[in-house]
Formats: C-alpha cells, structure tokens, sequence
C-alpha cells in the first residue's frame, strides 16, 4: 500500500517511561479534511496497554479496540469516519490497571496533511497539556486495502482557460461492479464526472455540480479486470478550480492501479 510521508502524523518518540499509570491518555486531534478511519501506533516505551479509544471532543467513546496482544511499534486501526473540523480524542489505558506510558515532550500543533495534534490528554476526562503527548507515537489516517489512495492537495490551480478533462488514469486488476471516487480538498467548481475507455470514449457521466471538496459520486458502469480507464472532471467548457498533488505512480490498491494523471482534456502525465 502506498502512504505518502505527509499523511503521518508524527508525535516524536519518548523521552521518558512513566511507570504505575491508570488513566487514559494520549492526544486531541482534528481533521482538516473527511478520514475513513485512523491507524495508531504504540510508542517504544509504552507497556501493558489493554484497550485504545476513539471519543468525540465531550468524551464520548465512537470506537474502541482490544490491542492487549500488540507490542510497542506495532499498530492498530479505528474504522470510524471522522469529520473534517471536528474534535476527537484518541487514548489508551489498561482498564484501571497499572501501565507504563510512554511519553514525549513536543510543540503543539503538530500538523500533517490531513491531521492535526492541538494537546495531549492525561485523563480520560479530558485534562489537556500543551507541552507532551502520551501513548502514541504515529498516527495517519487508516486506508483500506480497496481504496487507491491518490494523496492529499498540495495546491488549486486556477486560471482562464483551465476547463479541460483532468483527473487519474487507472487499470482494473479485477472485475469491479461498483466504485466511489471522492473530489479532491482543493477542487472546485467542477460540474461533470466521466469514466472513459483508454481512447477517451465516454461509457459514463455523472453530475457533480452539487458536490464539494470531501464528498463523493459513484459511475453505474463496472470496471473489467485487465482493461484501462480515465476517471476526469470537468465544468461542461467553463473555468474550474483543480486540485492538485505530487505523487510517484504506480499507485496501487487490492483491485485498481493508477498508472498517470490526466489533464488538457486527455494528454497523459507520468
């Protein structure tokens, strides 16, 4: 699975183990844009860890998870979906018993490119520090093996003139009956979604004049294992915003690899 470097939200590792702890901690974090879910990873010297929660901004437990058995370095996943501006907390204990927490000083915020860390939490009642962070040492936004993960923005373009096709060119490894595409952060003012053979034949058309940056559209067309397709948006002739991001193609999932970005209404970027 490919995971660009700026999805991480990097909290530092320890500088120190804090023994004979029972609270919950670990870090307030907000979305700037729509997560599918978050991947955690345990500090090098955290110990004894039973249970990781996902809670709203009140303290409201979302999700939990059983990572008695994981080590530190090693990760685990929440599959909840969290909104872009909301507030969640995310933390661990040992359910009332004594654990070793690791932790780091560091300078809040910490941003990534899709997350941001605003305070560490040391209680499960939410007592914040603007000065460490406990538990975690990780924690990027989780992917699931079937989503192609094209990377986040990294800046619009926007100039008379830009209103050809632009969007990914992708190879079905398997047979697909249905799939989601989600408009980029930075895309604006697109119109019109079109899945197209190789050649740049339509065989589908969306309307997605009401859509936003974040949200999503599906095509009534399925994908044939072995065939080629561009996925490309547009604004029916008229000026768009097009969000766009640096990648290093391939870029691969369990049923799609995307070979090149499309733009100009069809000429083929490696």
């Amino acid at each position: 699975m490919n995971v660009d470097d700026g999805a991480t939200l990097d909290l530092a590792t320890d500088d120190e183990s804090q023994p004979f702890q029972s609270n919950q901690s670990g870090v307030t974090i907000e979305p700037t844009e729509p997560v599918d879910g978050l991947e955690c990873r345990i500090s090098p010297r955290t110990r004894g860890l039973i249970t990781a929660y996902l809670a709203d901004s009140s303290g409201t437990v979302l999700e939990r998870q059983s990572i008695a058995t994981l080590d530190p370095g090693e990760t685990f996943t929440f599959g909840t979906a969290l909104n872009a501006g909301e507030t969640y907390w995310v933390l661990c204990d040992a359910r009332g018993r004594d654990y070793v927490r690791g932790r780091a000083e560091v300078s809040y915020p910490i941003e990534s490119d899709s997350l941001v860390a605003t305070q560490g939490l040391f209680t499960g009642t939410g007592n914040q520090t603007s000065s460490y962070r406990y538990c975690l040492d990780r924690i990027r936004p989780a992917t699931d093996p079937e989503t192609l993960d094209l990377g986040s923005d990294e800046e619009a373009q926007s100039w008379g003139g830009l209103d050809d096709w632009a969007g990914v060119r992708v190879e079905a490894t398997t047979d697909i009956t249905d799939f989601e595409c989600r408009l980029s952060a930075e895309t604006d003012g697109v119109t019109t979604a079109y899945l197209t053979d190789n050649s740049g034949n339509v065989i589908d058309q969306q309307s997605i004049d009401d859509l936003e940056g974040g949200d999503s559209f599906s095509f009534d067309a399925g994908l044939d294992a072995g065939e080629t397709y561009w996925i490309v948006c547009d604004a029916d002739g008229d000026s768009y915003v097009r969000g766009r991001n640096a990648v290093e193609y391939p870029l691969e999932s369990t049923a799609l690899v995307a070979t090149d970005g499309i733009y100009g209404g069809g000429a083929v970027l490696q």
